[in-house]
């Protein structure tokens, strides 16, 4: 009786475990194994069937059945269309996005330091024949932060590259916040002239042009080098504007420097603005002319700053000169490397009068290189001695003698001067006459450096010639 109240029980126990098992398989079924699935109208009963691959995400084939969908996931890393994913996601084939595609950037700004926004790599694939191996070129844009911690925080969208492996740089090309594009250094802009409006409020880097420049306004950051440059407005440049021909300008030129080699227009610059220049101005064959009458080069200063420097750059000797010349056939004035000024006319101060008007005082010329000194003295018992003034004795020779010249101021038997060294001299009454007279007397001494110098042979600059290219800067300086 007992036995059969438990062989009972265990047949109810397995009924029920039994029935449990079953409604678990038909939820809990894959792809691989059949089993129960819910019906299409949720119901439950239906039966799960089909087949899949490791690593595909499975597909619902038809209301029953599953199979491989595009979807791969191998490491943690999606490929569709692509069994063997090389990133977080890889995609073999198109895509369209019917929403915003965002990259943001990296990390949040700081103070100290603003952040680029994630890249966009593009890669070509070119054959090297010295490797014998396929290259990567690689092509990146990414946008970048400028003005960091600033009132005025901006940013530019910047082209990058790198060829092989190497971690894409910088190649100067940019668009600006504004739109405005920054050109590379090496930036040509071949074939048609180029015309209208170059850059705004100074945006564009630089500009290499095989044929003519012409424009309203043109603003440059960094230079411009162009055969003809012919604008009604304004060229403006912080760095080099470089004509290799003409340039006809009508309003204003500011640049880091101006440099030329061609003749005419710039080669001769013919501008009815102004010519400012931060660094220096050279004309290497040519004339520069004002496009109104007035003169030909002129700068204006409120500063410390020298308003005019002419500068040689050549070893110094003298038969190289700074010089000017008028009508094209003499030279009127110049000064060589070694400071010697000559002139072929007379040299003189110009001093006003009383009544307002203007008188010339003429500098004394001699044979030899003179300095001259003048002092007074007095007598004491019939003798004086006179020092040469320190400063006076270092910018002569007096050790190889000068020449004292007395003018006594009272009645006395004369004076002569005896005793002369190169720190000064005496000076005593003749005939052993004891009064104190006073006395004036006039030094002329050898400059120092000069001593053998007496009518040396004048050595006069060498005319501009149209086809010679002296090399050489005119730099106007301002504020």
């Amino acid at each position: 009786m007992t036995r059969s109240r438990i062989s009972i029980g265990m047949m109810t126990l397995f009924l029920c475990v039994a029935s449990t098992v079953a409604q678990q398989s038909a939820s809990t079924g894959n792809a691989n194994d059949p089993a129960a699935a819910a019906s299409p109208d949720g119901g439950v009963g239906a039966t799960v069937s089909g087949t899949g691959t490791t690593n595909f995400i499975p597909l619902w084939t038809n209301s029953t059945t599953l199979g491989n969908s595009a979807l791969f996931q191998l490491s943690g890393k999606v490929g569709i269309g692509r069994t063997t994913p090389a990133a977080t996601l890889d995609v073999n084939g198109g895509g369209i996005f019917r929403g915003l595609l965002q990259l943001p950037a990296i990390t949040n700004a700081t103070s100290t330091a603003g952040a680029d926004s994630r890249p966009l790599d593009f890669l070509s694939s070119s054959f090297d024949s010295t490797s014998a191996a396929a290259v990567s070129q690689h092509f990146r844009w990414q946008a970048e932060p400028l003005g960091n911690d600033t009132a005025t925080p901006s940013g530019s969208l910047n082209l990058l590259f790198a060829s092989g492996t190497g971690a894409p740089a910088e190649t100067g090309f940019l668009i600006g916040s504004n739109g405005v594009l920054s050109f590379a250094p090496a930036q040509t802009l071949p074939g048609a002239a180029v015309t209208g409006d170059l850059g705004d409020s100074g945006q564009i880097v630089n500009i290499n042009a095989t044929n003519s420049i012409s424009a309203v306004i043109a603003e440059f950051t960094g230079s411009l080098l162009v055969p003809t440059i012919n604008a009604t407005g304004n060229i403006t440049a912080q760095g080099n504007i470089n004509a290799s021909g003409a340039e006809n300008v009508t309003g204003n030129i500011t640049a880091g420097s101006i440099i030329t080699v061609g003749a005419g227009s710039f080669g001769s610059i013919i501008e009815t603005g102004n010519i400012s220049s931060f660094g220096g101005i050279s004309a290497l064959v040519g004339d520069f002319s004002a496009g109104s009458v007035g003169a030909a080069v002129s700068g204006t200063n409120d500063s410390t700053i020298q308003t005019l420097q002419l500068t040689n750059t050549d070893t110094p000797a003298n038969n190289v000169f700074i010089e000017a010349q008028f009508n094209n056939s003499k030279v009127t004035y110049f000064t060589n490397a070694l400071g010697d000024t000559s002139a072929i006319g007379t040299k003189s101060a110009v001093v006003p009068l009383q009544d307002g008007s203007m008188v010339k005082l003429y500098s004394v010329e001699a044979p030899e290189v003179w300095f001259e000194d003048y002092g007074s003295g007095q007598l004491s018992g019939g003798l004086a001695a006179v020092a040469l003034d320190a400063k006076f004795a270092q910018t002569v020779n007096a050790s190889i003698g000068y020449h004292v010249f007395l003018t006594p101021k009272g009645d006395c038997k004369g004076l002569f001067v005896t005793h002369e060294t190169a720190g000064g001299f005496e000076v005593k009454e003749l005939g052993g006459g004891g009064s104190n007279v006073e006395f004036d007397y006039r030094i002329v001494a050898h400059r120092k450096g000069y001593e053998k110098t007496r009518l040396p042979q004048a050595v006069l600059p060498t005319l501009a010639s149209k086809t010679a290219k002296p090399s050489g800067s005119l730099n106007l300086r301002r504020r």
